[in-house]
Parts: C-alpha cells; structure tokens; sequence
C-alpha cells in the first residue's frame, strides 16, 4: 500500500526530536527525493545541513506548532510558485545520490580499504 500511496504526497514531514536525531539520517529526505516532495520539518541540524548545501528543498520550523501553522497555510493558500521551484530543486539535487555518481566514490574506497 505505501508504494502506491507515497507517489501522492505534496510534502514529506519530519517531526523528529532534534535531540536524538541531530544527525541522524530520516526516511523523510530519503522519500523528498525519491517522490519529489519538499521537507517540512522541526529543526534539524542534518536537514538545514542539506539545505544549506542543496538550496530550497523544504522549510524547518521552530516547533510542531510552527509546522502545523504553515501547513495550515499551505492548505489556505497553496505556494504554487515556490513549490515547483522546491520539486525542481529536489529533481536536480537527487542525482548527487544516483548509483552512477556514487558508484565511482565507492570504488575508491574499496580500493583504499
């Protein structure tokens, strides 16, 4: 059911607790990428990490409370603009991670290791 659901989604969330997951990778960015849905987040030291590397894949937010606002607001006025700038951005960042890319890194390091 997840696979045929997960292809719908306008936007993955991640309400995480900061402090146990400050570096901890999250199934959230993983499916941002491959559904193409920006993040909405509680702040998160990994994810504005790939923010800060990646541009505009999603927002964080202070709180759960601050989060649930902005999807309110998303549900009052939907962000059409900026939300296809958002998915074209994710479009474009998610090669970092293809096996083509990756492949040729971890060569290098099993050669090394």
């Amino acid at each position: 059911m997840y696979d045929e659901l997960a292809p719908l989604i306008a936007y993955s969330m991640n309400i995480s607790d900061s402090l146990y997951h400050r570096y901890v990778a999250s199934a959230t960015l993983l499916d941002s990428f491959n559904y193409l849905a920006p993040v909405l987040a509680v702040d998160n030291a990994l994810f504005e990490e790939y923010r800060g590397a990646m541009g505009d894949i999603g927002d964080s937010f202070a709180s759960v409370e601050d989060l649930v606002e902005a999807v309110r607001q998303i549900g009052e006025e939907f962000p059409a603009t900026r939300y296809q700038a958002q998915v074209a951005e994710l479009e474009r960042q998610r090669a970092r991670f293809s096996p083509a890319r990756l492949s040729g890194q971890l060569a290098m390091l099993l050669e090394t290791a």
